[in-house]
């Protein structure tokens, strides 16, 4: 059995993202709205690679005009509206609720891949993709009301959240394919979408407190889920096709669960634990090269 080295990358990204709802958490502690935490996140993170770039890379940095277009819609649905519409829904309900939502971005990710990419839509990805949608509702307890609250607001900002991060999969696996270097998309997808979140927040206040914990969390959260995740994350979708990799990239829930267990004490209850094989069995399951389970769905053409 052989699996595809781009896999690896998909899962050390969920793994960095996976700590996200940590950081987003503290920063809301001290005062930061949704805007601005999305804001300085990109922003910092676009600055620490754009150093690097020109440190290390600088022919990376060159784009053609035309292309220029395409990063602008990339910057903006799967960066800019990401960022605020998963910001704002941990903001409005519970982490719980939120994950849940935004792992709904499989079924996005398999439908706009299909449309707009002719990813085949096969039978073993609508089967993975309702596997992990199970298995994140049982790992996130989303059966349990207090921790799965919802508010109308909050439905619709994940949804959106999930939307936009299915489209970040299939713009990164367009640009995957061309002959731009990861690096280069991470980049730019960062840098407009940071612009578009400035734009949309020029009538509110973007400013911080500039202490060390606000910095240092800033810090973090821009390293390790910007520039290292969306990193990783583009390198694996140069061998994964969109879906795929949205379907491995759930099991995202199943880390940050299993950190919260070790390093927290957190209760692991019988249901997570069904739910964590349930993530993982789809996100291994999407991995093999058999055959079975590879045609189509029926009614969709190859």
């Amino acid at each position: 059995m052989k699996f595809k080295k781009g896999f690896l990358f998909i899962f050390l990204a969920a793994a960095l993202w996976s700590t996200t709802g940590v950081f987003s958490r503290a920063l809301f502690s001290h005062g930061i709205s949704p805007l601005a935490a999305g804001f300085w996140r990109t922003g910092l993170g676009t600055l620490i690679l754009f150093i690097y770039l020109i440190w290390r890379h600088r022919p990376l940095l060159v784009i053609s005009f035309r292309d220029a277009v395409f990063f602008l819609s990339f910057g903006l649905m799967g960066v800019s509206l990401f960022n605020y519409f998963y910001l704002t829904t941990i903001n409005h309900i519970t982490v719980t609720g939120a994950a849940v939502l935004l792992h709904t971005a499989p079924a996005f990710a398999a439908l706009l891949a299909y449309g707009f990419l002719k990813e085949p839509l096969t039978r073993r990805k609508v089967f993975c993709v309702l596997l992990a949608l199970a298995g994140v509702f049982l790992v996130m307890e989303g059966y349990d009301r207090p921790a799965f609250r919802f508010n109308l607001l909050g439905i619709l900002t994940g949804l959106g959240a999930a939307l936009s991060y299915a489209g970040y999969s299939v713009f990164g696996r367009k640009a995957a394919v061309s002959d731009y270097h990861y690096w280069t998309v991470v980049f730019y997808s960062m840098l407009f979408g940071t612009l578009f979140l400035g734009i949309w927040a020029l009538p509110r206040n973007l400013a911080i407190p500039f202490s060390f914990p606000v910095l240092a969390n800033l810090l973090g959260f821009s390293l390790l889920t910007v520039v290292l995740a969306y990193g990783f994350y583009n390198r694996g979708l140069k061998e994964v096709e969109a879906a795929k990799a949205s379907i491995v990239a759930t099991s995202e829930v199943v880390m940050a669960v299993l950190w919260g267990t070790f390093l927290f004490k957190e209760k692991l209850v019988i249901w997570q634990v069904v739910g964590i094989f349930l993530v993982l069995g789809a996100a291994l399951f999407i991995q093999l090269n058999s055959h079975r389970f590879n045609s189509p769905s029926p009614g969709k053409p190859t």
